[in-house]
């Protein structure tokens, strides 16, 4: 519940926030590892010159995107979603 006056939460709860710290940790994490499994595809790619790297490198350099956008939508909406339903 908001407060009457002062400044508007963020959050609905400690839990709320909580879990969105989660969320926000969880997506930097999984953005770290694309990034490193983008970056050794395209040093295999440019190694072996094979296919195969190629397609994996493709794959990685498509999922580091997923996930800055999915990175990005969590801090856009940081708690506003929470706030606005109680």
């Amino acid at each position: 519940m908001q407060p009457e006056t002062g400044r508007r939460r963020s959050y609905c709860s400690l839990a709320c926030r909580r879990l969105a710290e989660r969320k926000l940790r969880v997506a930097e994490q999984l953005l770290a590892r694309a990034r490193r499994e983008e970056q050794k595809a395209r040093l295999k790619r440019a190694t072996w010159e094979g296919t195969a790297y190629t397609k994996e490198a493709r794959f990685w350099a498509a999922e580091v995107q997923r996930c800055e956008a999915e990175l990005a939508a969590l801090l856009a909406g940081s708690g506003e979603d929470e706030a606005d339903e109680q």
